[in-house]
């Protein structure tokens, strides 16, 4: 949304059309002028709620989503142990017979 204020220097009328720029050349006079804060603080204040939001969701995912991954992870790994070994022990319990069938 543009915004006009009047240069310090000459009077002229400036347009600022946002942002987080902090000055403006006047285009009349050529002065660097410092733009009012009003018209950049809002855009500065959701700039940085933008930022930490990241780093919000950034610890969350550290500190939260990969210990749960890694725990999900080992409950499958221990699952599939669990099943191999079941396996195997009953393997162990018909090798005998299968020895048996296969060496006569």
């Amino acid at each position: 949304m543009t915004q006009s204020f009047n240069c310090p220097s000459c009077g002229g009328t400036l347009e600022y059309a946002g942002g987080t720029e902090h000055t403006i050349n006047c285009s009349y006079c050529g002065s660097m002028i410092a733009v009012p804060e009003e018209l950049w603080r809002d855009a500065e204040n959701a700039k940085t709620i933008n930022k930490w939001t990241r780093y919000i969701f950034l610890f969350f995912a550290i500190t939260v989503g990969v210990p749960v991954c890694v725990g999900v992870l080992g409950t499958i790994l221990g699952i599939l142990a669990t099943l191999l070994g079941i396996g195997g022990t009953i393997f162990a319990a018909f090798l005998p017979f299968i020895i048996r069938i296969f060496s006569k």
